[in-house]
């Protein structure tokens, strides 16, 4: 594995320890989780693909619609970082249809699907705008209120 993916994992897991969360939603306006969705609208404007909270997007031979492995929840467990993971069929008229749900995969089932480029993307998503106190997202404020 990619000696780059190992650290973005570490570093995930560091930030959900300091955290004392082992359980964090990756809230998004556009994923709401089991929230309301106009407390989560408020604290997060922007949706799960802009903050890069996904691990794989293609395309249809359209260029309109694709699918995208989106990050939904990012856990420790067994002293590992797992994730769950949901496949979203999306269209270019704003609808959706989720493809399945995925729970507790490991980064190496994330790279058996997903490229690696991607992930460390995805990853990198992940630390910069829910992991990291800023003024534009709360999402571990979000987080507290479950």
């Amino acid at each position: 594995m990619d000696a780059e993916i190992t650290k973005l994992c570490s570093q995930i897991k560091e930030r959900l320890e300091e955290l004392q969360m082992p359980e964090f939603v990756l809230y998004a306006c556009d994923y709401w989780g089991d929230l309301d969705e106009d407390v989560v609208e408020e604290k997060v404007e922007d949706s799960a693909g802009g903050l890069d909270f996904r691990f794989n997007s293609t395309d249809d031979y359209s260029g309109y619609s694709g699918t995208s492995a989106y990050i939904r929840k990012v856990k420790v467990k067994d002293g590992n970082v797992v994730f769950d993971i949901e496949v979203v069929y999306e269209d270019i008229d704003g609808g959706w249809e989720s493809k399945g749900y995925y729970e507790d995969q490991t980064i190496y089932d994330v790279l058996n699907t997903c490229p690696e480029e991607m992930v460390i993307k995805g990853l990198n998503g992940v630390l910069e705008y829910a992991l990291k106190e800023n003024d534009y997202y709360d999402i571990i404020g979000l987080n507290k209120l479950d």
